[in-house]
């Protein structure tokens, strides 16, 4: 994988063939909140450490949704990155 959240196009290319049509959009929600003590324990964080939980829904162009993607971060090990068009 590339790291990129649909995996290099892979899925996009997979939903395709099973739904017949493209993804048009996603919609991105990043929730920041301090994590539970299971959370904390399986994700090793350190005291005072929060989680990112970012949730990606794909929609096609009837706004049909296609895909999800959940998970959740540990704030202190990753950097989310956006790329917006400004057309």
């Amino acid at each position: 994988m590339d790291g990129r959240a649909d995996g290099g196009g892979k899925v996009l290319a997979v939903l395709e063939r099973e739904h017949g049509k493209p993804i048009s959009y996603y919609i991105d929600e990043l929730s920041f909140r301090m994590p539970t003590p299971e959370e904390s324990n399986v994700l090793k964080l350190d005291p005072g450490v929060c989680v990112v939980r970012a949730v990606r829904i794909a929609y096609d162009e009837d706004d049909t949704p296609l895909e999800a993607f959940d998970q959740l971060l540990a704030g202190d090990k990753h950097v989310l990155v956006y790329e917006v068009s400004a057309e």
